[in-house]
């Protein structure tokens, strides 16, 4: 209960009737529920509470403030002190009324009608303070929300979300200020080592240091203890709350993640001469503090602070007007830390975290307060230079990354070497947008990448390393376009028997992928395969060909002519080795209607090395199947045979640049017949690749090679088409046709 609600039930009212309920009433006093006094008819005074120095005359206990029975005490002096219970609208207790009486003559005791009035008095007070309260309440809840939806106006217009994340935090400030005319508002995020301080433009001068620091200090500190708004509306209430004399009136308010840990605090402040701030001041207050959160979790890295790559790219855009309209100079570092994803896998995440931690505070320490700096992923950071040239921001990159490298990163008591790859580029006529400016610094710094760890590449448009790297991305957003939007198209060209008297039907299933653009060209994989290779893409390309290449075969299969079918596809050393791949293949194969022995898969020779235990596992389970295996491309290893004898294959594709020309080629030829006796000795069927014409197949047959492939036997169609070539005819079931 408080003096304002007092105020409203109308206390005086209540004591006249008391006075018509008893006599030689010496005083009346209202009570909050912890005994503080509230109100008193003969003035601020201490009056003994009901239980305090008295004696029980009635019924009741005396240290339940709640009490639903009037509780009667009898003073040392005489008097008796009678105490009404208040409740508030959930029955808990709000306080009491109590009545200081000398009683008259000869009775010491109340009559029963002057208790029954009594508890119908404490109840009408009650229901009076019940109502008030309620009305205050709704009160209340009209004005947060008419001052809510006026201050969310004022900082959620449209320019805002284009603005950086230290703009839009300055506005929300600056409207706070206009919209309750205060003298000032301060902000101390420690989360992101931000401070502010706007005051109105009118406004004297102020000790802004001052106010920020204990803001920053002792504001913050109380805040995290008390997680509650701090209202001061004199200086007497200061000494409360344990705070430092200030000559302002303030509101502090918390702002905290969604997680409820603290991120800061703000603060208004006004004039002790000014009106005092209200509940519903601190209730916007409050409103203001949640959408500050919610700027610095979606404009800032919750980890380190740093801007995150939302906040980073509106900069930039803004660096691009600048240099555009100004003329001015900016240079983009893209910071890779080479080290993370060891420290992470053998120390676990907060360990990683930990790195984070330390490089952005030995990124920030190395460049100026305007420049800005970013995380903009998992290991990468970034830093946009103002007024900075590409050789000097090259320099600069030198600076931070020997600054790195020479500051041991410390981890329970080991010390870790770190170092980082830095790539270069300089906001120019040819940078349209954020995306192309971080794009390059990307190119880059990638391209610093393959040269090795610890390097610094400059973007320039005529590297031809960078070219290609710029064209590989390209081709990566075109490659995960195609498998959303399903334009990759499956083709089978013929492996054909050079022995005529053989009747084997085998094919190798090709990718093509269709551009979207209205010329809806087919793109060759040697346009699209680097890049897939690049970008770990070959996985999910495996995946897509597997499922397709299996469901278009079973929806063909019951038409088709059978005896001696076979169809390979190819699998990349990435998808040998990729989690749960063999796993994806097995499960497809069992739910096939097509039988295992029509499918061969095909394992590059060099995949096959270079990952060997994985591809001998993975053989031995497509054997189990009753799938083929065919080592694609071999002879280009530098130990092909030494390795065979550890590949349970079944064929041998002769690498078509031992092929191609091989009628005039001695040493070709020499090749070509070594695979094939090795093949021979091991029963395995020897495949040659790229045979462009009949006297190349003519060639290869008397040399003894059992199957072709080229253009001169048979040219690449898509799959349907293939099949469709294969239908039995009408009425001959697969076994007659044999």
């Amino acid at each position: 209960m408080n003096e304002p609600l007092l105020q409203m039930i109308g206390i005086e009212t209540h004591a006249r009737l008391l006075h018509g309920l008893l006599d030689d009433i010496e005083a009346i006093t209202a009570r909050a529920p912890d005994g503080r006094l509230l109100w008193s008819s003969g003035g601020p005074v201490a009056i003994a509470a009901v239980g305090d120095g008295s004696r029980d005359n009635g019924t009741g206990d005396a240290d339940d403030a709640a009490a639903p029975e009037i509780q009667i005490r009898e003073t040392d002096d005489g008097l008796l002190l009678y105490g009404l219970p208040l409740s508030d609208a959930e029955g808990r207790a709000a306080g009491r009324i109590e009545v200081r009486t000398r009683p008259a003559a000869g009775r010491q005791t109340p009559t029963p009608a002057v208790m029954e009035g009594l508890r119908a008095l404490s109840e009408c007070i009650s229901n009076e303070y019940r109502l008030a309260s309620e009305l205050e309440s709704m009160t209340q809840e009209l004005s947060d929300r008419y001052e809510e939806l006026n201050l969310l106006y004022q900082t959620d217009e449209p320019g805002h979300d284009n603005a950086v994340g230290c703009r839009v935090i300055q506005q929300m400030l600056g409207s706070y200020i206009d919209f309750l005319d205060i003298g000032m508002v301060a902000l101390s995020l420690p989360a992101i080592d931000l401070r502010l301080l706007e005051t109105q433009a009118s406004g004297e001068a102020v000790d802004r240091q001052q106010v920020l620091s204990v803001v920053q200090d002792e504001l913050f500190r109380r805040i995290d203890s008390e997680r509650q708004p701090i209202v001061v509306n004199r200086l007497t209430d200061s000494s409360r709350w344990s705070l430092p004399d200030i000559p302002y009136k303030f509101i502090a308010a918390p702002i905290e993640n969604d997680e409820a840990e603290l991120l800061g605090t703000v603060v208004v402040f006004n004039h002790l001469g000014k009106v005092d701030f209200s509940n519903g001041d601190r209730n916007l207050l409050m409103v203001m503090a949640k959408k500050i959160a919610k700027v610095v979790l979606s404009r800032f890295d919750p980890l380190t602070g740093l801007n995150n790559i939302r906040n980073f790219q509106l900069y930039v855009e803004q660096a691009i007007q600048q240099s555009r309209q100004h003329g001015e100079s900016y240079s983009i570092l893209n910071i890779d830390i080479d080290q993370l994803r060891v420290i992470n896998d053998v120390n676990g995440r907060e360990a990683g975290d930990r790195l984070l931690l330390h490089v952005s505070r030995l990124i920030r320490d190395q460049v100026r307060d305007q420049d800005v700096t970013a995380r903009t992923g998992g290991d990468e950071f970034a830093v946009l230079l103002k007024n900075c040239s590409p050789e000097v921001a090259t320099r600069i990159a030198g600076i931070i990354q020997k600054r790195i490298s020479t500051t041991p990163f410390l981890w329970r008591q080991r010390q870790f070497d770190i170092t980082a790859t830095i790539g270069v580029a300089s906001i120019g006529n040819e940078i349209d947008s954020a995306s192309s400016a971080l794009g390059a610094s990307e190119l880059a710094r990638d391209a610093a990448k393959e040269r090795g760890r610890n390097k610094i590449q400059l973007f320039q448009t005529e590297d031809t390393h960078i070219l290609e790297k710029k064209e590989q991305m390209l081709w990566m957003s075109r490659i995960q376009a195609a498998l959303r939007e399903d334009r990759f198209l499956v083709f089978a060209q013929p492996i054909v028997p050079l022995d005529p008297d053989r009747r084997a039907i085998h094919f190798e299933i090709l990718l093509r992928l269709q551009c979207n653009d209205a010329s809806g060209r087919i793109v060759a994989p040697g346009v699209f395969m680097g890049a897939a290779e690049s970008f770990y893409l070959m996985p999910e390309i495996d995946r897509w060909v597997v499922r397709n290449v299996l469901r278009t075969l079973a929806s063909h299969w019951p038409h088709v002519v059978d005896d001696g079918l076979q169809f390979s596809i190819n699998l990349s050393g990435q998808s040998i080795c990729d989690d749960g791949f063999r796993d994806f293949l097995l499960q497809q194969l069992e739910a096939t209607p097509v039988p295992s022995s029509s499918i061969c898969f095909e394992i590059t020779e060099t995949a096959a090395i270079a990952n060997l235990e994985e591809a001998r596992s993975l053989i031995g389970s497509l054997k189990g199947c009753g799938c083929s295996l065919s080592l694609d491309d071999f002879g280009t290893g530098l130990s092909s045979f030494s390795y065979l004898q550890n590949l349970d294959v079944d064929y041998l594709k002769i690498d078509g640049s031992f092929v191609r020309g091989i009628t005039g080629d001695r040493i070709a030829k020499s090749m070509v017949s070594a695979i094939n006796q090795v093949g021979q000795a091991m029963n395995l069927q020897t495949i040659a690749e790229w045979v462009e014409d009949a006297e190349t197949a003519e060639f290869l047959r008397r040399m003894g090679i059992d199957f072709g492939q080229g253009y001169g036997l048979g040219r690449p169609e898509p799959l349907q088409t293939q099949l469709q070539k294969l239908y039995r005819p009408q009425g001959r079931t697969g076994s007659e046709s044999g």
